[in-house]
């Protein structure tokens, strides 16, 4: 069979991808989200109903499909989607539950979670603002968020999060009508001699392992998530969103900051090299333009480089951030960080143990790079400056070894298993 052929399933995967991503964006309005959700599994449903109206022109197709019909009810989550479009079609909508996962942010602690049933028919946002009324003690509402993540969950399904399942149906059906051509059969379930090993415990409900769905679908946290600022009470919706799709040419850059050569020895890590460029390609940017924006650079296995900008309207959504970043730096399976930025920075004062930088009097500003490894490398670099004339100047680069720990990145080493005090594996 052609791919032309093949267009009328690829055309209900695209539209079952569309209705997903509408879904997601809706997560936190109930009518809108279960319209989408809807028309997700009717549209991930008519894609073998279309491949079933073409097998006059697939070749062996009844020898092929049945292999892949065994596997497809072998699969407890694609079970329940043919389960669930016919009740969508015969009785209406499924019978849905919604959670909320809250946590107190204030710190860059760990946050316990708490779990409450929550009205279905109810948005996210009036929800937030219940539980802070509620269930949060008075003495916390004075600074800090509270972060409310919402999960939909079929009665039918108790053990995952809705659109986690869509995912994973849109990725097995995705590999059934690529291999229409290559007929390698459903590879899928042999990947995993037991489906359930594609799942993990996490945060009193069970999630997906990413690695088994597309990449786009891999994580919809910051949709079906709010933010509650107190005191203010101010309903929050936070997305670190990567620079890749406002890239300047490279030949923009280089006209502008011109190009990056710092000294390296053999000695160096690469990590460490790879933080003493940053850093250089940072000491000239802010020489022209005489400020930079906090960035925070993600590495992976393969060294594929994501790089997020960060910017704090106060102390309070620091915490947000990095929360945040922790969980863009596990999807994107990282396994180095670079953090580079401008920071004040002063003498620690004894008699003030909690006194932050900003907050002294002799303070100085000056570059600040943090970094920390999967491997449990870490060290800093400071470089401070001064600013006359409208000109910047550079002093001496002060070096931290292992032993100095930025409590920011308290949420990177959880991710990572690393420890607080040493970074070495818990």
């Amino acid at each position: 069979m052609t791919q032309s052929n093949l267009l009328p399933a690829i055309s209900r995967l695209r539209e079952a991808y569309g209705l997903w991503h509408e879904a997601a964006k809706n997560y936190g309005s109930p009518d809108e989200f279960r319209t989408y959700l809807n028309a997700c599994i009717q549209a991930l449903r008519n894609v073998t109903f279309v491949l079933q109206k073409q097998k006059s022109g697939i070749d062996n197709f009844e020898e092929w499909y049945s292999q892949w019909q065994a596997a497809l009810k072998a699969d407890k989550i694609m079970a329940w989607c043919v389960t669930a479009r016919n009740c969508i079609v015969k009785q209406g909508d499924l019978e849905t539950r919604s959670i909320a996962l809250a946590a107190y942010v204030a710190s860059y602690l760990e946050a316990p979670k708490h779990e409450f049933e929550v009205d279905p028919f109810v948005d996210t946002a009036e929800i937030a603002k219940k539980i802070v009324s509620k269930h949060l003690p008075k003495y916390l509402h004075q600074e800090g968020y509270l972060k409310v993540e919402r999960r939909w969950i079929d009665k039918g399904l108790p053990e995952y999060e809705l659109l986690e399942v869509l995912s994973y149906a849109f990725s097995v059906l995705t590999q059934l009508v690529m291999d229409v051509q290559t007929r390698q059969g459903p590879k899928f379930s042999k990947q995993k001699e037991n489906i359930e090993e594609a799942f993990s415990k996490s945060a009193s409900a069970i999630q997906i392992d990413k690695s088994v769905i597309p990449y786009c679908m891999s994580s919809h946290a910051d949709w079906r998530t709010v933010w509650v600022k107190l005191p203010s009470m101010q309903i929050m919706q936070y997305v670190v969103k990567d620079r890749a799709g406002e890239l300047v040419s490279k030949e923009k850059i280089l006209k502008k900051y011109g190009l990056a050569s710092p000294s390296e020895t053999k000695e160096q890590s690469e990590l460490l090299k790879q933080a003493l460029y940053f850093l250089e390609q940072a000491k000239r940017m802010l020489t022209v333009d005489k400020h930079l924006i906090t960035a925070v650079f993600l590495i992976s296995a393969d060294k594929k480089l994501t790089i997020l900008p960060l910017e704090f309207e106060d102390h309070d959504q620091k915490y947000v951030m990095w929360d945040i970043v922790a969980s863009e730096l596990e999807r994107r399976d990282a396994n180095a960080i670079i953090v580079i930025g401008e920071a004040w920075v002063a003498e620690f004062d004894p008699q003030n143990p909690t006194r932050r930088p900003e907050d002294a009097s002799e303070r100085k500003e000056a570059i600040k790079v943090n970094a920390l490894a999967k491997d449990g490398e870490n060290f800093a670099i400071t470089v401070p400056f001064t600013r006359k004339w409208r000109k910047i100047r550079f002093q001496d680069e002060i070096y931290h070894d292992d032993k100095y720990t930025a409590n920011f990145l308290d949420p990177i080493r959880r991710v990572w298993g690393l420890s607080r005090n040493r970074t070495s594996r818990a």
